[in-house]
């Protein structure tokens, strides 16, 4: 009844077909995300698409297959993710590299909540048997590249669907990440101010007038090649400040905002922070129907380190753009949780689920994975 096609390259893919099964939260699985994501970020990839017997798409998802040598994420590679997970007290469970890399990861190669797209309209047994065809297609793909395991990283608690037949075939499953949403439901930024408490209320307009003494011009706008050396530069220190002065990437025309700027998939838009003419601080903003996705921050420190631009660029600026356009909801990520929480945040778990070839490393992990729980996430 289903069959399936896989695509070698982005081009390949049917866009039009692929993208309708997308929903709201679905940007990062969207071909225009997926090409910026490969250009910028290349890695070895399969896209998998499942027709019905009219050839109407049912499903559809990426794959990416990670090496110890090209992926570093501590949210994405699951020998990591594990690691950071158990924490020192069930670290000694967790075998070395080896055991588990290389990695096929299922679905979105950032950290969001993407998740498998599936047809929703059609009945549930039908969704899982797409679901559990896909799977079995990427199982074949992930041997015949020599992958030791397969990784599911970021599926919500409210993917019935797909959380049941990852565990009909076999996945064990662990707590991965908390992801921070804000869901915009107020008339003015005024009104959202209402919505917090007196004391935070006076903190954030304490900040806002700081930022206004100090001539910092602000606005938010489309991503210009132009600005993007600049914001290159503003990208690295954040990444110098956080992971050492080795992870500051030279510029490149196939930068993630490099690309972004050229080839705009969704509406890539910035909030600029400008201080005597030169932009000082941004956060680069995607919008995908009627939501938001802040991805990129960069600062000046030494001509903003006594103004709290980061709350400004990140949350305020965005928020009031978010109001004004009407949109429902603006996605964060992960990591600052109490700052987000501080600014009327909630935060969705989202679970990854594993299946390693071997069958010791896979109970061995399993068991693992069975003592570990939401609260081990800082």
């Amino acid at each position: 009844m289903y069959r399936v096609t896989v695509y070698e390259r982005v081009e390949e893919i049917p866009s039009e077909q692929w993208n309708s099964l997308a929903r709201g939260a679905d940007f990062t699985l969207t071909t225009p995300m997926l090409a910026l994501i490969q250009r910028s970020r290349p890695k070895m990839a399969r896209f998998f698409m499942v027709w019905d017997a009219t050839m109407t798409p049912r499903g559809a998802v990426p794959i990416y297959l990670l090496h110890e040598s090209t992926t570093v994420s501590a949210y994405q590679r699951p020998d990591l993710m594990l690691r950071r997970v158990a924490g020192p007290e069930f670290e000694c469970f967790v075998p070395g590299a080896k055991a588990i890399l290389p990695a096929v990861s299922i679905g979105s190669h950032q950290v969001t909540s993407a998740r498998v797209l599936i047809d929703r309209s059609i009945p549930v047994e039908e969704q899982q048997a797409c679901i559990s065809l896909l799977l079995s297609q990427i199982e074949e793909q992930a041997r015949s590249w020599g992958a030791c395991s397969i990784c599911c990283p970021y599926v919500a608690g409210d993917d019935a669907v797909l959380r049941t037949v990852l565990l009909e075939h076999d996945y064990f499953s662990f707590p991965n990440v908390w992801l921070a949403v804000l869901d915009i439901c107020w008339s003015s930024f005024s009104d959202y101010l209402q919505s917090l408490s007196g004391k935070r209320r006076h903190s954030i307009r304490r900040e806002r007038l700081q930022i206004a003494r100090a001539g910092v011009e602000l606005s938010i706008a489309p991503l210009q090649l132009a600005d993007v050396a600049r914001l290159e530069i503003l990208k690295g220190n954040v990444d110098a400040k956080y992971h050492g002065e080795s992870a500051r990437r030279p510029p490149s025309e196939n930068s993630f905002l490099a690309v972004a700027a050229r080839e705009r998939p969704g509406e890539p838009l910035v909030v600029l922070a400008r201080k005597e003419g030169e932009i000082v601080a941004f956060c680069l903003c995607y919008r995908y129907r009627d939501e938001l996705y802040c991805e990129q921050v960069g600062f000046d420190y030494e001509r903003t380190a006594r103004l709290p631009l980061y709350f400004e660029v990140g949350y305020y600026q965005p928020i009031t753009y978010a109001i004004e356009q009407k949109l429902k909801r603006i996605h964060y990520g992960a990591e600052a949780y109490k700052a987000k929480l501080w600014r009327g945040c909630h935060l969705e778990l989202q679970t990854a689920f594993m299946k390693c070839f071997d069958l010791t490393t896979h109970q061995q992990l399993a068991a693992c994975a069975a003592m570990l729980d939401e609260q081990r996430l800082s």
